[in-house]
């Protein structure tokens, strides 16, 4: 008996030895996993969102924040921009052009230039691609619009501003050509150009040796006055290119005083008239003076052509004093 009881006691003091090292094999292997566990990178989640809003504070776009970004929202992530789409109305999207890298088959444009009398020269346009369309014609700084016919071609005459002259054209503000010609009288004659954009009536007078409005010197786009007549040294003479039937009409006005009449006594006189409507009444219409002296270019200046309040109910108005007076000016 006493045998068994020694024997038992002995089993019993080897389980617990044993069951005693399982447990701490078992605590070591949780211990070296919680510590495994805590160096492991924690997961990549998005836990949060950067708002931009309006200014009527819609929310507009979100992007991710960075990694690990705190759940609340700071301040400084909230963005405030323009309500574009009420704020800035688009009558119609802009129109996107593009140049191409060499003219498609059989849509090549051709400018030719022909020196005429009295430093004009003719422009004769060739753009098959572009029928019935609106261009405009670019000059030392002069622009006048025009349109092709239903084969792409047209013709036009302009004053030249430069001996060696330069004309652009260009389609949906894209150069389509140019051509270059000797203008050698250009030197012979002075000019100056009112020129502007739009709608608005504007007229370019020119009241030469003391004449005044309706007298035979008064020079203007309705005078009769030819090149012929200035080639010859009698008078100057008045041009007036664009067309209204353009989407944005360009316009130019130039008047051309030949060299052979400044042994004349007495000035030139230019002054600036304009038709008022409903439409320009009681604001400033933009355009643009230039003016040349023997062929070289004297100045260029932007002008602002006020226009009587539409309660003023006049017809026209005229403006003295915006560009340089002739001979005077250019001895």
């Amino acid at each position: 008996m006493a045998l068994t009881r020694k024997l038992a006691f002995a089993i019993l003091a080897a389980a617990m030895v044993l069951g005693f090292g399982l447990l701490l094999q078992n605590g070591s292997q949780a211990n070296e996993r919680a510590v495994r566990k805590a160096s492991q990178p924690t997961a990549s989640y998005v836990n949060g969102v950067m708002m931009a809003r309006d200014a009527s504070g819609n929310a507009v776009f979100g992007v991710p924040e960075a990694v690990g970004a705190p759940k609340s929202m700071p301040i400084a992530n909230i963005q405030t921009v323009a309500a574009v789409d009420t704020q800035f109305q688009e009558m119609e999207a802009p129109r996107i052009g593009f140049v191409p890298g060499s003219p498609l088959d059989g849509c090549k444009s051709v400018l030719s230039a022909t020196h005429q009398l009295a430093a004009m020269v003719q422009l004769d346009i060739q753009s098959p691609c572009h029928t019935g369309a609106d261009f405009v014609v670019w000059h030392q700084g002069m622009a006048f619009s025009g349109r092709t016919d239903d084969d792409g071609n047209a013709t036009v005459r302009t004053p030249a501003l430069d001996p060696n002259a330069t004309f652009i054209v260009t389609f949906d503000n894209i150069e389509a050509a140019r051509a270059t010609v000797m203008v050698v009288d250009a030197l012979e004659y002075d000019r100056a150009v009112l020129q502007w954009r739009g709608n608005n009536n504007l007229q370019l007078h020119a009241l030469e040796f003391g004449a005044t409005f309706g007298d035979p010197g008064h020079i203007w786009s309705a005078s009769t006055q030819s090149p012929e007549l200035a080639q010859q040294g009698e008078r100057g003479f008045m041009m007036r290119l664009g067309t209204s039937d353009a989407q944005l009409p360009y316009w130019a006005e130039i008047y051309t005083f030949p060299a052979g009449l400044m042994n004349r006594h007495g000035l030139v006189a230019l002054q600036v008239g304009a038709t008022v409507t409903e439409n320009n009444c009681g604001r400033d219409v933009d355009a643009v003076g230039i003016q040349t002296n023997s062929g070289r270019l004297l100045v260029s200046q932007d002008l602002a052509v006020r226009i009587p309040s539409c309660d003023a109910e006049v017809p026209s108005v005229i403006h003295a004093n915006m560009f340089r007076t002739l001979v005077e000016g250019l001895q």
